[in-house]
Parts: structure tokens; sequence; C-alpha cells
């Protein structure tokens, strides 16, 4: 390719990859989209499966256009011969691929350190933060919200919530995923207060997640298999996926404009960890990173002149 072909691949690739991640952690967009069509036509979704064919999908535009405008305008996509020969030659300025593309001639202990320092210094960034994270949680105030006696409103910046209502079990969803040979069941349900119908927005849900055993089977927690009123304690984040939202709609059932989702049972100091146990798993993967870089790093280091002496020996 080209130079400015190279870079615009380059560039691409990057933003569709960032995207891609956005898209699968938020469970929004096209990856949420992927998602929904894979449940709909085969009752499950793989995860993995579904991040790489989100990242297919949004390669296929560059590819379609890399082809065609190769076919009618080849110069602004691929390198002639003579041009592949001058870059080789050292008269043409190289393009980033003809740099990735360069046989390694040697690794300089500065950049075994460099990739040694990188996940190593993401770690030390990590740790204070998902600390002081947990330090902050560990003040957060618990807010109890009672729908069976009107009280349905929460303070702006509210983090956790224990609300006080009943389970539509009509209304449950249940999403199966698969990663690897993991297999998981995703659950959400609204909440709501006593007198609640169908034409009313719901202002809570509730999501949990659960595992299979090694037999298949899933346990959900009591309060869930229960129809009258029970409390719903967790973390509070602002919004659905957006294929749950969208199934809800289909349903006809009105979401409030700003609704809540209780994260079932993550609350600070339910389980009496410590703030620091996050941080130090974070910080401690990290390192591990770090020190099996700089082991292969320094394999390759040592690696390299080798093969370039043994290469001219057999030339």
């Amino acid at each position: 390719m080209t130079p400015p072909a190279q870079t615009i691949w380059a560039i691409y690739c990057v933003a569709a990859f960032a995207y891609t991640m956005y898209s699968a952690t938020t469970e929004s967009g096209l990856d949420a989209y992927l998602i929904r069509l894979e449940l709909d036509i085969i009752g499950a979704a793989e995860q993995t499966l579904t991040a790489l064919l989100t990242f297919g999908i949004l390669l296929a535009p560059l590819w379609a256009i890399t082809k065609a405008v190769g076919r009618l305008a080849p110069s602004l996509v691929w390198a002639s011969a003579d041009t592949s020969n001058q870059s080789e030659a050292g008269l043409r300025k190289p393009g980033f691929m003809d740099r990735l593309n360069r046989p390694v001639q040697n690794v300089s202990w500065t950049v075994v350190l460099v990739a040694t320092g990188i996940p190593i210094l993401v770690g030390a960034v990590l740790f204070p933060v998902i600390y002081y994270s947990g330090q902050r949680d560990r003040q957060e105030k618990v807010y109890a919200i009672d729908l069976t006696s009107g009280i349905a409103d929460l303070p702006k910046g509210a983090r956790f919530a224990d609300v006080k209502g009943r389970m539509e079990q009509s209304y449950r969803l249940t999403f199966k995923h698969t990663f690897n040979t993991t297999v998981s069941h995703e659950l959400f349900a609204p909440i709501t207060g006593s007198g609640w119908t169908p034409a009313d927005p719901i202002r809570y849900f509730v999501r949990d997640l659960s595992y299979e055993d090694g037999q298949g089977r899933k346990e959900w927690p009591e309060e869930f298999r229960k129809s009258g009123i029970v409390q719903f304690s967790g973390k509070i984040s602002r919004s659905l996926p957006a294929f749950v939202e969208r199934e809800y709609q289909s349903k006809g059932l009105k979401l409030a404009a700003s609704y809540s989702v209780i994260e079932w049972n993550h609350l600070p100091d339910r389980d009496g960890s410590s703030p620091s146990t996050d941080a130090e798993l974070v910080s401690g993967f990290c390192l591990f990173i770090g020190v099996c870089m700089f082991l292969m790093m320094t394999i390759v280091r040592v690696m390299v002149p080798r093969m370039r002496q043994k290469h001219r020996a057999a030339g």
C-alpha cells in the first residue's frame, strides 16, 4: 500500500477497535444490536464472537472502499514495483506498514525497559484510583426507597440504594451469555410499588448475573423467587443495555425518563473485603504483565543477533 493508504488503515483500525471495546463494555451501539440479533436467532449470545463480528463489520466499509478505489485509481492505494524498490533502497520515505515489515535488527535495553515499564506504570496509576474509589464507596450512604409508600426519588449523585418493592415476574428478562467455556445468565426485572399498572412508567430495575455450575444449573437469589414485597439492595447504574431497553419497549413497558438500575447485592462492605483488595489485584496483574514482558523482550534481545548470524551463515 501507499503510505497515505497505510496511515488511513492504521488510524481506522485503532478507531474501530476502540469503538468495539466501548460498545462491548457499555452493551450499546452495534455490539448491543448484534447481541439482540443472536438472541432472536439462536437464543444465546457469545461475547467474544460478538466483539469480533462488530470489529469485522466496522472494517468492511473501508475494505470495500479500498477495493473500489484500488480498481479505479490503483496509484492511490497500491504502490508500484518501482516505488517498492525505491522504498527498499531508501530512496522513498517508508510508510507505516513499511516500518512494521522491516526485519528487527536489534533490541536495545531501552526498548526492553520501556516495554516492561508501561504495564507497571499503568498499575501504579490504577492502584490509587481504584483504592480511593473503594474508600469513597465505603463512606457513601445507602438510600432507602420504599415504593409501597410512594417514596420513589433518589437524591442526585446517590450511588447505593435499598429499594423496597415488588419484582414484576411477568416482565423478567433473562439472557444467556457464553465466554469460552463459561456460561452465565443475566437477569433484568422491573421493581414496582403497590397499585402499579403497565400504563405507569418504571422507575427502578434490578439486574443480576448467575453462572452455571458443572451440571448446567444456575441459582438466583431467594428474593427473586418471591412474588411479594422484597428489599432490593445494590449499586446504582443509570441505564439498561440498549437491547434490554428495546425489548421492554417492544413489550409496551414505559421507562421513566430518569430510571435507575440496582446492581444486585453490590454494596460497600457487604463482603467485608478491604478497599485495597481490588486495587491490589489490578496492580498485581499489571506487575505480572510487566514481568512477562521483561522476560519475553530479554529473550528476543538475545535471540535476534543469533538468528541474524545464522541467516548470514546460511546465505
